[in-house]
């Protein structure tokens, strides 16, 4: 067992499980028009799985604890209610964070804007600043932070 549950695989099941469900905050709001894991490339489940690991930092910082690496589950519930009364009170605080983090992951792999995603080409419309998202580019963003309540 010690050999087959090392903690790095355990690390990665994790991290695979909440990327899934991830997945499935963004297809239940798209109605089911998205793509299922499964279907999703391997660029997706990479970018599924950066936002999940981002997670822990999400939690901190919601928490304003950055020490913090084993959370509790009335520490998720007050990180999560925290994350409610920031989407009332700075809707777009959250979103911005979270669009920052996703326009860094892409640069990393080489993704660039362009008008018209082109995905051979590493060509994508939302490679821009959070301003010039339209509002509901923007609210996208909140699908990362809504998967706390997943932890509950």
């Amino acid at each position: 067992d010690s050999e087959i549950f090392t903690p790095e695989a355990v690390l990665r099941s994790g991290l695979e499980r909440m990327a899934r469900q991830l997945n499935e905050n963004y297809r239940a709001a798209c109605g089911g028009n998205a793509p299922t894991w499964e279907e999703l490339s391997a660029f997706l489940r990479r970018s599924n799985m950066a936002s999940a690991d981002h997670l822990r930092t999400k939690l901190r910082f919601l928490l304003g604890d950055d020490s913090l690496t084993e959370f509790s589950k009335e520490q998720i519930r007050r990180a999560y209610d925290r994350f409610l009364e920031l989407k009332q009170s700075q809707p777009d605080l959250c979103r911005r964070i979270e669009h920052d983090r996703w326009v860094r992951f892409h640069a990393m792999f080489n993704w660039r804007y362009a008008p018209k995603r082109d995905n051979s080409k590493r060509f994508h419309p939302l490679m821009v600043p959070f301003d010039d998202l339209s509002l509901a580019d923007q609210a996208k963003d909140d699908y990362a932070w809504e998967l706390i309540s997943s932890l509950l």
